[in-house]
């Protein structure tokens, strides 16, 4: 990327990735952060190899912690911190054939403020998953989901649905198989159909989470769930990467240990093209010592 980023957000179109936002050092110094409002974008060749990146435009706001997704040719973006506060703005603007985006419309606001937060794309429907609604305790997830209401090309409104239990706050859900995959603050995975109904499920097939908390308790950190083919994806902090086949009717398979991306440590954000391939954007490095970076990963195929 053209400058290093961290808590920053991602999104793919069928023939772009973008970030923006998040926090990059200043010119000259290894300590002080500039809060960033560029978007910035890039190509996605044929090979999925991404080409040179370009400046799409500003956002209307710096921010950090929000969320972006494209659908249909749209790029929107919802919540993130705003001086010193969550947002609960959201904006969306159209993707042009040069990477350039069209200008900012002001979409129905979340019905509350909230930031870390994932923006999912489900077909052409949006949902918005995990994050916190408290600034000052950011790690307290909330049990809600919104889906917002869509006519045309433009939110008009959200609607609330509850999860099983408080979700896991720094996350990327995963849909696949028509439904809809979250992690739960406590470690467990639950899966909701994404038909009227919204109707949950407890996924008896729970990952082995990195890391650990005061005594003997699992802490979960990173959480980047995605879908690729047949198999759920979970990317963890430290490059650490687990697949589980999916199965009848959506249920979650065994996990196993993937391909180990060596880089990646916390912070960063993942996003996929059409082809299924996985693009992990900035965050920290731990290689060999910790610092913030501008590197970019893609996954080529994951052998469990």
């Amino acid at each position: 990327m053209p400058v290093d980023l961290y808590y920053h957000a991602s999104a793919a179109s069928r023939d772009r990735v973008f970030v923006s936002g998040g926090l990059s050092f200043k010119q000259g110094s290894t300590s002080s952060l500039d809060q960033r409002a560029t978007v910035f974008s890039a190509p996605i060749q044929a090979d999925g190899v991404l080409g040179a990146w370009t400046e799409s435009a500003q956002l209307p706001d710096p921010l950090v912690h929000h969320a972006m997704a494209v659908v249909d040719q749209r790029l929107f973006v919802a919540g993130g911190e705003l001086r010193r506060s969550f947002s609960k703005g959201v904006s969306s603007a159209s993707l042009r054939e040069d990477g350039t985006l069209g200008p900012w419309q002001t979409e129905a606001a979340l019905p509350q403020p909230r930031g870390w937060h994932a923006l999912v794309a489900a077909g052409a429907e949006l949902w918005v998953v995990g994050g916190s609604l408290d600034k000052g305790y950011f790690t307290t997830g909330t049990p809600e989901l919104w889906r917002a209401k869509r006519s045309a090309s433009r939110i008009e409104g959200w609607e609330s649905i509850e999860a099983p239990s408080t979700l896991h706050f720094d996350q990327t859900p995963a849909v696949a198989m028509g439904r809809l995959y979250v992690t739960g603050a406590e470690g467990k995975l639950y899966s909701m159909a994404l038909d009227a109904e919204h109707v949950w499920r407890t996924e008896t097939s729970t990952p082995s989470w990195s890391g650990r908390s005061h005594g003997d308790d699992p802490r979960l950190d990173v959480v980047r769930l995605l879908a690729m083919e047949d198999r759920l994806v979970l990317l963890l902090q430290q490059g650490r990467v687990l697949t589980a086949p999916l199965q009848a009717e959506g249920r979650v398979g065994p996990w196993s240990q993937a391909s180990r991306m060596y880089g990646p440590g916390s912070g960063f954000t993942a996003s996929q093209g059409e082809d299924g391939r996985i693009y992990v954007f900035g965050g920290t490095s731990a290689n060999p010592e910790e610092h913030r970076n501008a590197r970019v990963w893609s996954s080529q195929r994951l052998t469990p």
